[in-house]
């Protein structure tokens, strides 16, 4: 080894069991976090006048169980310029859900977002707690994304007007992903 800091190179065949694909997935969810964490790293290099290396940044990371794709083409759709940045797939690198989404970006309305689709089931999903907070130009904005977000899923507020802004709704939409909308 060349010193404290050396990277080693591993390679996982995910093919040969289960075993294996959970550590893929944990590997997948501890990517974003481990990413961000390296944030200080670079903060502290550029107080102590060393040129940084990394960019920071923070993206919402979406996890789903097989409907990334689903939803990224729903969001795509519904919010204006949203588009898909990129998409990879999981293909022979899990034989058993090829179409299965790995990593893709979406950019809805400006704001980049991640999506990933688990192999694995996992003991938790979506939590209200954390929600997009979309800020809507008008009465007829806010309504609309809350109809079609709130279709085949539920409202967490209902769309009425609040002492924070003129038309609001929390919705959880069909894929558990919580959204607050606003229309101050």
């Amino acid at each position: 080894m060349a010193g404290d800091n050396a990277i080693t190179e591993t390679s996982y065949d995910i093919r040969l069991g289960s075993g294996k694909l959970a550590l893929l997935s944990a590997l997948i969810l501890l990517a974003v976090p481990t990413l961000i964490g390296c944030s200080s790293l670079v903060n502290r290099s550029s107080q102590e006048g060393i040129t940084p290396t990394m960019t920071q940044t923070v993206t919402p990371f979406l996890m789903f169980e097989g409907k990334a794709q689903e939803a990224m083409d729903f969001y795509v759709e519904l919010f204006p310029n949203s588009r898909v940045v990129e998409v990879q797939k999981f293909g022979d690198a899990n034989p058993g859900a090829p179409d299965l989404i790995m990593f893709a970006t979406v950019n809805i309305s400006g704001q980049d977002i991640i999506l990933n689709d688990s192999p694995i089931e996992h003991a938790f999903t979506f939590t209200p707690a954390i929600s997009l907070f979309v800020e809507c130009e008008s009465e007829s904005e806010v309504t609309r994304l809350a109809n079609a977000l709130g279709e085949d899923g539920k409202f967490l507020m209902p769309l009425d007007s609040y002492d924070f802004g003129r038309k609001f709704a929390w919705v959880e939409d069909r894929f558990g992903v919580s959204w607050q909308l606003i229309f101050r």
